[in-house]
């Protein structure tokens, strides 16, 4: 759900309820972080409608179901190499189907995750003419992260889906 900043936002001001009735004393500061960052997470939901409003394409080929909610929330159509387990290996037959549909579709961008391996994506791609790029699920951050907060590689993950799916 993270992956969609309106929804991250509810569970950011859900939490700072639940901890200011756990701790009243400090209410206060957990009412305004929460605004803060909220306020920061509709910016964000904000670039990434408009940065992604006009794109040749609209299908999202990922490694798994991982970015659902972000395809969903921002006019995507997600097919997933190996549905909600990143390390799940593909059938021969369904790696032939996303393949032929990568190339019906013109589809020019394969998307593999930071957190996972590149060789299946780097396969499928290599068979259907397509290129392989990097999004982070931000699962946890690591040296291959694009930045060291949510925001910073939500917005690396913008810049790469605007170039990957060629929006203007």
């Amino acid at each position: 759900f993270w992956l969609d900043p309106t929804r991250y936002a509810d569970v950011v001001d859900a939490l700072a309820d639940h901890f200011a009735e756990i701790d009243p004393d400090h209410a206060a500061d957990y009412r305004a972080n929460a605004k803060a960052f909220t306020a920061e997470l509709t910016t964000l939901d904000t670039d990434l409608t408009e940065g992604l409003a006009e794109c040749t394409s609209t299908d999202l080929v990922t490694g798994h179901s991982a970015f659902a909610y972000f395809a969903d929330r921002y006019g995507f159509h997600q097919e997933s190499v190996s549905g909600l387990s990143p390390g799940a290996e593909p059938s021969p037959a369904a790696l032939a189907d996303l393949i032929t549909h990568i190339k019906d579709e013109g589809i020019t961008t394969v998307y593999a995750e930071t957190l996972v391996p590149t060789d299946v994506a780097d396969t499928i791609a290599r068979d259907a003419g397509a290129e392989v790029a990097v999004l982070d699920p931000i699962e946890g951050l690591t040296e291959e992260s694009a930045g060291d907060s949510y925001v910073e590689v939500m917005r690396s993950n913008l810049a790469t889906v605007r170039e990957g799916q060629g929006c203007e």
